[in-house]
Order: C-alpha cells, then structure tokens, then sequence
C-alpha cells in the first residue's frame, strides 16, 4: 500500500490529534499534490493502514528486507523531531526518530530489521507520526508503511544518521563529512591558471555531449518553476532508483517525474550555452533549475532515499557548477553548493588516512573525482589540493587482493575482477584532473605515473583496434564496447607536460592525424613519431586472462579460478553468458563485426575456445538470486579450481587452466585446458574432460562466426581466413546455417547466419581430449611436439622452446629440462647456445586456502557473493618454488600470477 495523497480517499486512513489535515498543491513529489500537516506542539497523526512487514529471508534467493518510505517538506529550518511509530491491535512493536531542520524535500528510508528499535513483526496494522518541537507545518507525500528493497540501499542521513549500510558501515555519507577538516586559510597557489586550464578542459571534453538551445528552453518550460510565498515549485524530480521502494507495491507513478540524470544533463548544457552565447537568461535559467533542485532534496545530509548509483546522475553535475561558478556566487548559493558537493561526493574520502581501498573503486574515480576537484578549487584551499593529490597517488598504486583499482600486471579492478568497462569510465574521469594539474606543473608521483600508465598500455594491447573482446566487458557481451577516447587523450596530454613520449606515440598510432580533434592539436604538433603496429604476448594474471598480437590480429583468452568469478550476470544482462570464462578464445581483425561477431544468433553455449557442455538455449538462462545483504541479484560464480593463469617471454606465451563447473548448472564438468601462441599460430590442448550430463553433448568449439566457413583436407577455414588444423581421429563437426538464439538481455529471441566447427567429447565424456592448431590468417601449420597431455601435465616443444604446465606436481614424473617441481607450476624454457632462458609462474593467487561458508551442510559447494567473502582483500600468496631443471636445483620466491625470469647454464 501507498498513501499519494492525490484525493481525499487518502485521508480515511488518518486521524489527526493537535493537527489539521488536507491535501495541497503548494509542494508535491508525486501527481499534482501532498498531504500539508498543520500541527500544534505534540501533534499526532494516526495511520490506520496495513503495515506489509516481512521478515528478512535468509534462503539464498532474496535477501531484500523492509523498508519504510516516505518524503517530507519543510518550509523552514526550525528543529524538530518526528517520532514514528508502528503497532500491532495497539500494541508498539518498533519505532525510530528523524530529525527535522531543513528546508526542501527529505526522503527517508528506513529499515525494520536492524534500523529501528524494537521487535517489527507480521500483521502490524497501523503506525503514528508525532512531532516535538515548536507548532508549525510540514507537507507528506508517498508513504509506504514497508516494502521490500535492497538492504544496501538505504542510507545515513542528516534525518536517520542511524541507517547502517551493509556494504560500508564505517564510513557513509554522513559520517565521512566528519573526516573533513576546516579549512587551513592558505590559498591554492596559482589558482587562477589552474581554473583557466579546467575550464577550457570541460568545454573541450565535454562540450560536445551538451544539448542544444532548442532542447534547453524546451526542457526548461516543462520543469514549470515559479515562485509563491511558499517557496520555489516545480515538477517533481526524482533519482532513478528511488521507484526501488516502488517495486512489489504494483504502483504506477500517474504523473512521471522529472528524471534526475537528465534533468543535471540539461543543467550541464545551460552552462554550456552560457559560456558560448554569454546571454544572462541562460544564466537565469541555470541558477533557477539549480535552485529547484536542493528544493528537491539535492542538499548536504539528503539521502534522496537511497544513493546507490545516485553519482552517475550527478556526475556532470560538478563541471556545470565550476563553470556556473560566479553565477551561482552572485545568487548566494555558494557555500550550500560547496556543503551539497562534500555530501553528495563523499569529499571526506580524501582525508581518510588508514586503508580506503575496499571503498574507493572505479566508480569512485568516475564518478567523484571532478566532483573533488572542483570542491577544492571552490574551496580554494591549498590543503585541500594537496589531499586531493595524495588520494589521487594513493588510488593508482597497485592493491591488494580483489580490492580496486590497479593491480601490478595492468588489470583494472571493479566488482572483484578486472573490468575494463568500469576501469575505463573510472580513468576517463580522473585523466582529466590529471592533465590540469601536470599543466599547471603540478604532477603526481612517479610510481602513480606508472601504475597508471600500465593498466593502459595494457588496454591498448587487449583492444584491436578499438574493439575490446567481449570476455573483457563483464556484463556487458553486445560487441558495442571500444576504448575512451577521452582517457587516452588526456593520458597523453598530461605525459606531454611531463615529458613521458610514450603515451603520445600510443594515441597518434590509435587516432591519426586524420582524426585529429581540437583538443588533440598539442599532441599532432609534437614531434613524437607513432608507436608501431603492435606484436607479442601479454600475460595478465590477476585479469586471468592472456593475449596475442601478430599482424594486426588479437587473440585473446579468458578463464576463471576459485578467486576470480567467470560471469557476471543480473536480471537484464548477460543472462546466456555463463561460459564466458571456459578458456574463451577470440581472434580480432580491425573489429568484432569484421572478425565475425554477432549477437543475433549467438549459441551462447558453444563459445570459441570453451569447452563445455551444449546446452539449449532455454537452459543456458541463468537463474539470478540475491544471495545476501551485500550483493544485489546477480551471479558470479567462482570455480573450485587454484589453477589458471599464463605465462610469457614478451614475444610467445601459454596459458592453461583447470575447468571446473558450478554445481549449480554443471557441477560434474571438468577439463584440464591450455593454449600456446607462438607467431601467429595458436595450438589448444585438452584433457580428462568428464561430467555426467546425460542430456547433451559436451563441445570444444573452434570457431563460431557469422560468415561462411569451408573444409578442405582436413583444414578448416572461417570467415577470418584464419585456418583450424585438428589432429586427425577426432569427431569434428563443421556447420553453417542460421542459427536462432536469445538476447543476453533475456528480452527476446533473434537469428542469424553462422559458421561453426566443434570437436564433440559426446555424452558424459569420461576422460576425453582433444588438439587443434590455428593458423591466424592463413599462418600455416608450425611445427610441434607434445611431449605429455593428460591430467598431469601439458608439455609442448616448439622448435628450441618448450612449454610445462604442471597441474599436480605431486603426480609429476618430469620430462625434457624440468624433472622436478614441488608446486603447480606455469613455465617456458628456451635453449640458446649452453643457456637455459626460463619463465616460471606459480598461477595460484592463494587468497585463501578452504573457505567453508562456500559449502552446504552436506560438504556440496553452493553458490556464495563474492562481495561477502572474508578473503577478497588478502593479499596475494607469496610461494616458495623448487625446481630441479637440467639437473640444477632451483629455488625463488614469488607471488601468485608473477612472472619471474631466471637462466640456468648448461
């Protein structure tokens, strides 16, 4: 039930005591009106109306709780407290206080279980609003006596500061107002070039994005703001996520609102068109919308319900209040905004001095950092840069565990794995903080730089030319996503002032001078010729992934372990995606779309490289639950397997993994996988594949392309023109047709022409294996030798190089060079002239050993949330490996996923 307050049927519900009741149009949130609550001192309004509490369920599919709601206007900043009240035939069974002193709308969101005192319980049948303080009057609008939402959504506020958070206790939006310090009174050195500088650096990287005088003025007579003795009125604004509490009440809001999201778009435009057409009504029109919006609630110590994701609707809201700057000054809305931006952006983040890691992520960076830049700068307040910057140096450093941001091999963290989506709006927003400052000699730390630096060196290496594979874009498998521009750019702009050339040779090479843009000018006048086509391999552990680059070409592999989750999935992305990891090998040519990739049509079961069983697509949807109090609904399932991971020299690599499936799908599955890159030739081992589905057939998909495919001697070629070489003996089946399938959004089905060749293992394999090389465009067959394939070990030899991969070192009977190892073990052993040149990677990231809570009573794995579990901020084991290689005994000390070279003398 929700009480609108739209017509007087809503008022039966009520009595009043030392009150007066009626329905008003002076403030509303929802439809044209409110409920305006004239009250004398102690006040009372009873609520005779069902109170649809439900216990919080601890089954593993829903963990959403109840919630209270509702929003209240205040005309005046007078103290009072609101005592609200819930009760069962008479009986108190919980309660909580909110404090009143603001002016605008407050929303307030408050949680039975854990937030109010008391005991809430079932069949509660009516709740009371009293007041203490002075008589005066106060306006209610969508009441809900409880609804079901997710426990991390409501937030701390100035009203309910008692709001727990699961998901970061310690420090919420109001308590991280407390870490701010006053201000040291010694002003920002030079801070007026910097202002020119950022400036100039808005217009030019978001001044495209704006919208145009037309769409403005359209927007703005819409809003409908006027002035009365009462206030400032308008639409209704609201944040996306406050419908949440919404959703199992079946209500349909009768009048949209405004949405904030678009609402600060159209703020970002007028300041835009402000500075363009220097006209005052745009100006006017600005300073009104702003107004209208803290009236709303946007006002330090507002909630506006709940602030999950509230920040990338704000995010252009920060750029648009610097360039509004003397404006909003000239209106004497200064020192509100400045409060509003602290809040809003958790600005006490940057004075936290112990380890902010687990709270700071790529969102962070994305979405507060310009937010941070220009508190400081409004502030102007030399301590408060420097802060900035020490967070800035701090924040790209590499972290530990599963944490964000960076970690040491160039991965880029969010949601617990690396995540180029989220990395890439995290560093676009940054860049642009970085370059102003290196502009205006202000540079931070070397080891930042570099950090830095890294992860997108690396991005430049796993994209081709723009694309990025789609096992790199989390939830996200459309083949629509491409490296930022932006955060390249600014990249290079700031190594520039720096003196760093690389980042300049990257960007020239990815957009020439014919697509050179005004804001690139400083970089095409540079003398710093273009970075060559790139070529080589790319190990990076902590993303579990590995790639190849030979003539333009990309290869790509992705797996999963007991660390690092294989899919992510939520109700309305990736819901087909659940193989995504099953060592997935992509091959890129220019783009997706020219390297055969299609989402219409798609066998999601039957992904290049995976092996895996064949399920139809009905059953490949994935059944996504909200595990617990610290994850929405979502799946991430993790493997039970330590082993996965690469190796490298720089120029040839492998990288193998251990397939374990997840009970909940495909428990029984299991592979032992690896695949070698050597100059443009691909080979892809695998052994022991068991499971006991009976249904379906388990595939080792070589291809799937939307393009024609032919077979010759033997010799497959796709659509690429890259050629597939199985070993001869095997089942190999090779089709084309068109294929039918289902959107990864689950929203409906679709076709398309495909191309596909798949070893099939057959019903329940027990122990099969398969072999199959690849010739990238063409490359004919490299010679090789395998030396061992079985659940041991892979051993290949190309040429004078020979690849391990020791899955079980303690089953290990040694082989060519390597006779003994005491640890799983990833290494490349390269003979030259009485030189051993080795590679060695103990791929076991050792956050934890055993973890019980991820096993039921019975000792079956169960599916867990990631974000709940105890090991994600460990530190990555450090393992002792011994080595006896061409009867030289060996020994180092490195951490899980690291490289270490070393040579050996024959």
């Amino acid at each position: 039930m929700i009480l609108v307050f739209e017509d007087e049927r809503d008022l039966k519900y009520i009595k009043p005591e030392k009150s007066r009741i009626c329905l008003s149009t002076a403030h509303y949130k929802d439809g044209n009106h409110s409920l305006c609550w004239d009250f004398q001192e102690g006040g009372k309004l009873d609520f005779s109306v069902p109170v649809d509490y439900k216990p919080v369920s601890f089954s593993g599919h829903d963990s959403r709780c109840s919630v209270f709601g509702v929003y209240i206007y205040s005309e005046d900043k007078t103290p009072r407290t609101l005592h609200f009240r819930f009760f069962r035939k008479g009986k108190e069974q919980c309660g909580f206080d909110a404090n009143i002193s603001y002016t605008g709308w407050r929303s307030i969101f408050v949680k039975f279980d854990g937030d109010m005192a008391g005991a809430p319980c079932e069949d509660m049948d009516s709740l009371t609003i009293s007041v203490s303080g002075l008589p005066g009057r106060l306006y209610l609008d969508q009441l809900v006596p409880a609804s079901l939402m997710d426990p991390r959504s409501p937030v701390a506020s100035q009203q309910v500061p008692f709001v727990q958070s699961p998901k970061k206790p310690q420090f919420t939006h109001y308590t991280l107002m407390k870490q701010i310090p006053k201000t040291s009174g010694k002003r920002i050195q030079d801070k007026d070039r910097i202002c020119k500088i950022y400036e100039e650096t808005i217009l030019h990287n978001y001044g495209s994005m704006a919208k145009g005088v037309e769409e403005i003025n359209s927007y703005y007579n819409d809003i409908g703001i006027v002035e009365t003795s009462e206030g400032i009125c308008g639409k209704p604004v609201e944040y996306f996520w406050q419908k949440e509490i919404y959703q199992t009440q079946s209500y349909p809001i009768p009048h949209s609102p405004l949405r904030l999201k678009e609402y600060v778009e159209i703020l970002f435009s007028t300041a835009c068109a402000y500075h363009s057409t220097k006209e005052d009504r745009f100006g006017d029109i600005y300073i009104n919308m702003l107004r209208h919006l803290m009236d709303q609630g946007l006002q330090a110590g507002s909630s506006l319900g709940v602030l999950h994701q509230a920040d990338y609707s704000l995010r252009m809201l920060y750029p648009s209040i610097f360039l509004m700057r003397e404006a909003i000054d000239r209106a004497g809305l200064m020192d509100e905004v400045i409060s509003m931006i602290k809040w809003f952006t958790e600005f006490g983040l940057i004075f936290v001095t112990e380890n902010t890691h687990e709270l700071v992520t790529a969102d962070t960076l994305n979405n507060f950092s310009q937010g941070y830049f220009v508190c400081v700068l409004l502030c102007d307040d030399q301590a408060y840069l420097w802060a900035l910057i020490t967070w800035i140096n701090k924040h790209l450093r590499p972290t530990a565990g599963l944490s964000g941001l960076i970690k040491e091999d160039g991965s880029i963290y969010h949601h617990c794995n690396h995540y180029t989506l989220y990395g890439m709006d995290g560093l676009a927003g940054i860049m642009p903080v970085i370059y102003v400052l290196s502009a205006a000699g202000i540079h931070i730390e070397q080891d930042a730089w570099e950090s830095l630096s890294k992860v997108l060196l690396c991005m430049r290496f796993y994209a081709n030319k723009y694309d990025l594979p789609i096992a790199m874009c989390g939830r996200h498998p459309n083949g629509k996503w491409q490296i930022n521009r932006r955060m390249f750019r600014y990249w290079a702009l700031a190594a520039l002032e720096r003196g760093d050339s690389l980042p300049v040779s990257v960007y020239k090479r990815l957009w020439d001078k014919s697509q050179a843009q005004e804001a690139d000018l400083p970089l095409f006048l540079s003398d710093i010729p273009q970075e060559k086509s790139l070529e080589g391999q790319l190990t990076m552990n902590y993303a579990c992934a590995a790639f190849h680059r030979w003539n333009d070409v990309l290869v790509s592999v992705k797996g999963f372990s007991k660390y690092l989750w294989g899919n992510e999935t939520y109700m309305a992305n990736n819901l087909y995606g659940r193989h995504m990891a099953y060592s997935h090998l992509e091959i890129i040519k220019d783009s997706l779309k020219e390297s055969g990739f299609r989402t219409e049509g798609l066998d999601w079961a039957a992904l290049p490289g995976t092996t895996a069983i064949h399920f139809p697509v009905e059953n490949m949807r994935s059944l996504v639950y909200n595990l617990d109090d610290k994850s929405g609904f979502e799946e991430m399932l993790l493997s039970d397997q330590p082993f996965a991971g690469g190796v490298d020299n720089g120029k040839t690599g492998m990288f193998a993994m251990v397939i374990s499936g997840h009970p909940k799908y495909d428990g029984s599955h299991f592979a032992v996988t690896s695949k070698y890159f050597v100059d443009g030739f691909v080979l892809c081992l695998g052994s022991d594949i068991q499971n006991d589905e009976e249904r379906y057939p388990t595939y080792t998909t070589m291809f799937q392309k939307a393009g024609e495919s032919t077979l010759k001697d033997g010799v497959i070629k796709d659509c690429m023109g890259n050629l597939y070489y199985p070993k001869p003996g095997q089942k190999i089946d090779v089709k084309q047709g068109v294929q039918t399938s289902k959107d990864q959004t689950g929203k409906g089905e679709n076709s398309g022409f495909y191309s596909i060749a798949y070893i099939d293992h057959g019903i329940a394999p027990k122990g099969d294996c398969y072999e199959y090389g690849i010739g990238l465009l063409g490359r004919e067959k490299l010679q090789y030798s395998i030396l061992q394939q079985d659940r041991t070990a892979h051993i290949v030899q190309f040429g004078n190089t020979t690849y391990y991969a020791i899955f079980e070192s303690e089953s290990f009977k040694g082989g060519k060079w390597l006779s003994k190892t005491d640890n799983m073990l990833l290494l490349m052993v390269q003979e030259e002239e009485g030189l051993l040149k080795c590679w060695a990677c103990q791929p076991d990231l050792g956050l934890y050993d055993h973890d019980p809570s991820q096993y039921d009573e019975t000792g079956a794995r169960k599916e867990v949330s990631v974000y709940s579990r105890q090991w994600i901020y460990n530190p990555v084991k450090r393992h002792n490996i011994n080595l006896t290689i061409a009867g030289r005994e060996i020994n180092f000390n490195a951490k899980g996923g690291q490289i270490i070279y070393f040579t050996v003398n024959l």
